[in-house]
């Protein structure tokens, strides 16, 4: 299931803000910007605000199997 934010427009307006605007979003709903996805942005210019979807899928990295290790 996706998790939404909402972001106001006057909050990402500047270029050089946006990113740590997103970064502390993502916190706000334990999230990392560098591992969840984005399924879709909208901007919505009546309400004046960014809709982001974000799949909540969790990655775990395994270490190599022993038995297909370069056996030497």
């Amino acid at each position: 299931m996706a998790k939404e934010i909402i972001i106001p427009h006057k909050e990402i307006s500047d270029p050089q803000k946006i990113t740590q605007v997103m970064i502390k979003k993502f916190k706000e709903i334990d999230l990392d910007i560098h591992v969840n996805e984005v399924e879709s942005l909208e901007d919505c210019h009546k309400t004046k605000t960014r809709i982001l979807k974000i799949k909540n899928t969790k990655y775990f990295n395994m270490p190599q199997a022993p038995w297909l290790k370069d056996k030497k």
